[in-house]
């Protein structure tokens, strides 16, 4: 009996600290491409060129081909974490959220951006890119 309880909190020992390792390494997914997010923002809202608006493109791009699968596993599988946050990932939430209206105004204002400028191809490449990145997070 002694053996089995020790082999059970020996299982809840081992399973706390993948939960939490789970759970740090999802953290810094979501810190990573929240920076990244508001940089987009940052550069949306002060762009004034082409360049400027292709410079963001490129930024936001990169970040989604190397953090979008994980982002989305994380929206797919903790939907619930929006409302909900486990302990200790409450403030990296709240400040995802936060950024997220910013973003989502950038997006609309490069797309914006994008259909004012339909002539620019090296414009539309780049925004092409963004597009690829951002719906293959979800493939």
């Amino acid at each position: 009996m002694k053996r089995c309880g020790l082999m059970i909190g020996l299982f809840l020992l081992i399973s706390a600290v993948v939960l939490w390792a789970d759970n740090s390494e999802m953290a810094q997914v979501l810190d990573e491409m929240t920076s990244t997010m508001s940089n987009y923002a940052d550069l949306v809202e002060r762009a004034v060129t082409t360049e400027d608006y292709i410079q963001a493109n490129y930024v936001l791009a990169a970040a989604m081909e190397k953090l979008g699968k994980q982002l989305s596993k994380i929206y797919l599988d903790h939907g619930s974490w929006f409302q909900d946050p486990p302990s200790g990932l409450e403030r990296t939430m709240e400040r995802h959220i936060e950024i997220q209206k910013r973003y989502e105004e950038a997006l609309q204002k490069a797309v914006k951006y994008a259909n004012e400028h339909l002539e620019d191809k090296t414009y539309q490449e780049s925004f092409q890119r963004l597009n690829t990145a951002i719906y293959s997070m979800y493939e």
